[in-house]
């Protein structure tokens, strides 16, 4: 199991995904039972993202895989490297991705579209271990 940082004054999400109905429909899912503790940001880019997040610290981030020229795994593994403990939660609509995301340290890979149920079930752990 893993355990989110708790020292971070407001808990933070970040998702990233290049379609942006599949973006707010995530950000939907998670604001809806995260609780007030979350503060949730949006990116529909990756370079956008790891800007921010060379400013801000992340308890979480949801990545999309396929996002045109970028790869949501390169990403992730920049942004471990300045932020090694973060947790990941990767989201694709390409399946072909599910084995290539075990080059890098997430939880879940979810494939898109993503049923509340299975959002649910799989994040809850994560959200309420705090």
């Amino acid at each position: 199991m893993y355990i989110i940082r708790t020292d971070l004054a407001a808990m933070l999400c970040c998702i990233c995904d290049d379609n942006t109905f599949h973006l707010k429909h995530i950000k939907d899912l998670f604001t809806g039972f995260a609780g007030g503790d979350w503060q949730c940001q949006t990116f529909s880019d990756p370079r956008t993202l790891i800007n921010f997040l060379h400013i801000e610290k992340a308890a979480l981030v949801i990545m999309d895989i396929d996002l045109g020229d970028e790869n949501g795994i390169n990403c992730i593994k920049e942004i471990h490297s300045f932020q090694p403990g973060v947790v990941v939660i990767f989201v694709s609509a390409n399946i072909e991705f599910c084995s290539s995301v075990y080059t890098v340290d997430h939880v879940y890979f979810l494939p898109k579209p993503i049923p509340i149920i299975n959002f649910l079930l799989l994040t809850e752990p994560i959200i309420w271990i705090i």
